[in-house]
């Protein structure tokens, strides 16, 4: 039977549980009894249903009440919106072990090689079917955190658009670094160290600061004099090849030195050796937007991360 929508009867989606329970129970008194509503409330419902969907539901036979054909029919529609209904109100939840999500975290190559390989095995681990995509940091970023592009960034103590959230990693410093038989090696007082450096070209790095990138001389804040001449690098594992084969220096994080000292031979001293200033160490941060804070997939992600030991050396 054919039924067309009664526009002067809005649906009242309160009704469908009854409507469900009248379904399966064939009864008003039953479907009342299994949602805990009296008799007369449940009488009132079923008189709504009744014009609401513009058919009597029940009828009176010989053997009882039956279910009209059309009731019958919507049996399998009323049972999937009751589904979908309680998946909306499901609790949520992330299972490692199942769940196919993809983590989208932007972070500079130092990132990359301080955290995320470390995350990137973890999560390998203990969530295969979780994907990461990596993207590079650049001026849109932190807007790009905001409108929801991308999950999570990796970044210094930088000031963060309102309603971003930050978790602590690590505490980084610097060593000035050169080639294992620079000039500068020949040094024989600390004290002279920077003093001697500055006459050499200097390496510098493009920077990810706020929503933009700037260039970031180091050296220069930790009172160095202008170099002779400088090269700019947003790339922190590059920029170290160009020094087997150059007088240049640069001031470089300590983690990204000792990762590579050997294989390029390099040999360095850490910053905050031969200077007082305060500018010879950073701290890096995980941030992530407010919209994602409760998000059980994340929630688990930030965990993985308190969890790995970013202490150094090891």
């Amino acid at each position: 039977m054919q039924k067309t929508n009664n526009i002067s009867h809005r649906p009242n989606l309160n009704n469908l549980p009854f409507l469900a329970a009248l379904i399966e129970h064939g009864s008003i008194t039953q479907a009342g009894l299994a949602l805990g509503l009296s008799q007369p409330a449940a009488s009132r419902i079923m008189a709504q249903l009744r014009k609401q969907i513009d058919d009597p539901i029940l009828v009176r036979t010989r053997h009882g009440y039956q279910l009209t054909e059309y009731a019958i029919a919507l049996g399998p529609s009323i049972k999937t919106a009751m589904e979908l209904t309680q998946g909306v109100f499901k609790a949520k939840s992330f299972d490692p072990l199942t769940d196919a999500r993809t983590l989208n975290i932007a972070t500079t190559d130092f990132g990359l090689l301080t955290v995320m390989l470390a995350l990137n095995n973890r999560v390998q681990h203990h969530a295969p079917q979780v994907s990461i995509d990596q993207q590079s940091w650049d001026s849109q970023t932190l807007s790009q955190l905001e409108q929801g592009q991308i999950d999570m960034a990796l970044f210094n103590e930088g000031e963060l658009p309102v309603d971003c959230h930050r978790q602590f990693l690590f505490n980084e410093s610097y060593h000035l670094v050169c080639r294992h038989d620079h000039p500068l090696c020949k040094t024989a007082n600390k004290e002279d160290m920077l003093t001697n450096a500055s006459q050499y070209p200097r390496i510098t790095f493009n920077y990810p600061t706020g929503n933009g990138i700037s260039c970031d001389d180091v050296l220069a804040r930790a009172g160095l004099n202008s170099p002779i001449s400088s090269h700019s690098s947003p790339y922190f594992q590059g920029a170290l090849w160009m020094l087997p084969n150059t007088d240049s220096v640069m001031a470089v994080p300590s983690r990204i030195f000792h990762m590579f000292k050997t294989q390029l031979g390099l040999v360095g001293w850490e910053l905050k050796s031969l200077s007082e200033t305060d500018q010879a160490h950073f701290e890096y941060y995980l941030v992530w937007h407010h919209r994602s804070h409760e998000d059980p997939f994340h929630i688990w992600v930030r965990q993985q991360l308190k969890e790995i030991d970013f202490s150094w050396p090891k």
